[in-house]
């Protein structure tokens, strides 16, 4: 089964599926006892796709970039990036990653990140099903403006803020080698 956020945590299912919000529970309660780190970056929608003649990493994934290798050096350990779809995405990201990786100082000092990105489909990676599910509780936790108030008498809002509070605990803030904050979850 594959595991998917926009189709598991949604209010419809909160209301009719019993048997899956019982799964989606246990899934954030094994989140906690997993060793992963979760790093996210939120931002508003673009308005338009990625220009592809542009060479640049975009900014969320650069930022993002800086977290994973701070987190892989304390930790002294090589992190590979992995990619939830294809290389040609947001104007050809594989590029843009190598590009970042050998033409930047900033990427030329990331030696803890590996230099191929993994681009695999979610059914065949259960790490990028776990990401989709901790995106997915992200993402409506931005919509919803949890973060501004609290959920009344709403099941499915309350669970996605608690949903969010186990996400929170899987994060580390930073400081970056020249004092700048590093938040594990940053918004842009």
């Amino acid at each position: 089964m594959e595991v998917k956020g926009s189709r598991l945590l949604n209010r419809r299912t909160f209301r009719r599926r019993p048997e899956i919000v019982a799964f989606v529970e246990e899934f954030f309660s094994s989140l906690l006892n997993l060793p992963i780190t979760v790093f996210a970056m939120i931002m508003e929608r673009p308005d338009a796709a990625p220009d592809s003649e542009d060479v640049m990493l975009p900014p969320q994934f650069r930022f993002l970039m800086q977290r994973v290798q701070l987190f892989a050096e304390a930790n002294h350990e090589m992190a590979t990036i992995l990619f939830d779809g294809d290389a040609g995405q947001f104007g050809g990201l594989s590029y843009k990653f190598s590009a970042f990786l050998y033409r930047s100082e900033e990427g030329r000092a990331s030696t803890n990140i590996t230099d191929t990105p993994f681009f695999g489909d979610s059914k065949t990676s259960a790490g990028i099903q776990i990401a989709d599910m901790v995106a997915s509780v992200l993402r409506q936790f931005e919509e919803e403006e949890l973060y501004r108030r609290p959920p009344m008498n709403d099941a499915f809002l309350l669970a996605l803020r608690r949903f969010y509070r186990i996400i929170e605990q899987k994060t580390v803030d930073q400081t970056s080698h020249d004092g700048y904050q590093r938040p594990g979850i940053y918004r842009l």
